[in-house]
């Protein structure tokens, strides 16, 4: 089995890649398949036709992170060609992935300005690519899943079931709960030690963004990007 933690930016990729990999025990992806950018496992998406066809129907499990946004992309991995692949994505409130982009342009491009310089200049454009990349992987599909931010933080026990079972793994409600501990966010953060993560505040942009920000998000984006649980 082939499985892609697919999630748009800042909308929790990473923490279903570590979800998927605490349920899994994945074969590495070899150096010449790999996205030598990332230090987490992604295979490379000039490479991911070739590893599909050398890959697909072998004994192993393979995870690999990306953010695959084209239709080819989406064609090649849910066409029907390769029964064995298996693609997650995760949704987030769209007013919580663009305060959390503004940290991350803080963080890793050393962006100096205030929030609301960076929604005027950046924020509106992340959020319009991210409710495109959403619908693209959305739409009902046998092997596509379609996890949430929000659930993972309101019943992440349950939620993690539901992955589970859209693998076709079978695991004991203690296990589940197993895989809930390690990767509860403050958890993980713990243990790893890594100063990239902040902690993911479901419905943190009512301490960034103001009532006209939101409302240039509510014209901009379809209504389906607001999660009810980060009013």
């Amino acid at each position: 089995m082939i499985i892609i933690c697919n999630g748009a930016f800042k909308s929790g990729s990473t923490w279903l890649l570590n979800i998927v990999r605490q349920l899994v025990s994945p074969q590495p992806i070899g150096d010449a398949w790999r996205n030598a950018k990332w230090n987490n496992p992604s295979i490379s998406p000039d490479r991911l036709a070739d590893f599909l066809k050398v890959h697909s129907g072998d004994a192993h499990t393979y995870v690999s992170k990306n953010h695959l946004a084209t239709p080819a992309e989406r064609n090649l991995l849910l066409g029907g060609r390769y029964p064995d692949v298996r693609v997650l994505n995760i949704t987030r409130d769209i007013r919580d992935v663009v305060v959390s982009a503004y940290y991350h342009s803080v963080r890793v491009d050393a962006y100096d300005q205030p929030v609301e310089v960076y929604f005027r200049d950046k924020g509106l454009k992340v959020a319009a690519r991210v409710c495109a990349y959403n619908e693209l992987w959305s739409g009902p599909d046998a092997n596509l899943f379609v996890a949430s931010y929000e659930r993972l933080h309101l019943d992440g026990a349950k939620e993690i079931a539901s992955i589970a079972r859209f693998l076709g793994l079978e695991r004991t409600e203690e296990q589940i709960q197993t895989v809930h501990e390690k990767t509860r966010f403050d958890s993980w953060k713990e243990r790893t030690g890594s100063p990239h993560m902040r902690k993911g505040i479901i419905g943190d942009w009512k301490n960034h963004l103001t009532e006209s920000n939101i409302g240039k998000l509510r014209a901009r984006v379809p209504a389906w990007a607001f999660s009810p649980e980060a009013d």
